[in-house]
């Protein structure tokens, strides 16, 4: 990585903190945004761009919903770690039915 990028690289992540995401916080999170949306186009071919695209837009914004309204109910109930061991639940869960439906051997759907 060059001296430029590091450059720009925060060196502390207080996302609570407003002044943080009118510096660094939302300049990184758009070139995140930048990088790996398109990314979609180059990977997939165009028969599964689009699905791929659209579930990966629905996952986001459910997400960026939810993931906060969980933690922030779980945080009132004074257990935040259970909000933690569903997503990994959750996040595992889906490593499964990727694993069955397109990456095991003789799979349905050959991905």
């Amino acid at each position: 990585m060059s001296s430029k990028v590091g450059a720009r690289t925060p060196k502390e992540w207080d996302v609570e903190d407003e002044r943080f995401w009118q510096s660094a916080g939302n300049r990184n999170a758009n070139i995140n945004i930048w990088i790996s949306i398109p990314m979609i186009g180059v990977i997939f071919n165009k028969g599964k761009r689009g699905p791929v695209l659209g579930w990966t837009a629905a996952t986001a914004a459910y997400g960026a919903y939810l993931i906060p309204e969980i933690f922030a109910i779980q945080i009132e109930a004074k257990s935040p770690l259970k909000a933690l061991y569903g997503f990994a639940v959750y996040f595992a869960s889906c490593q499964i039915v990727n694993w069955w439906f397109c990456d095991r051997k003789n799979s349905e759907v050959p991905c």
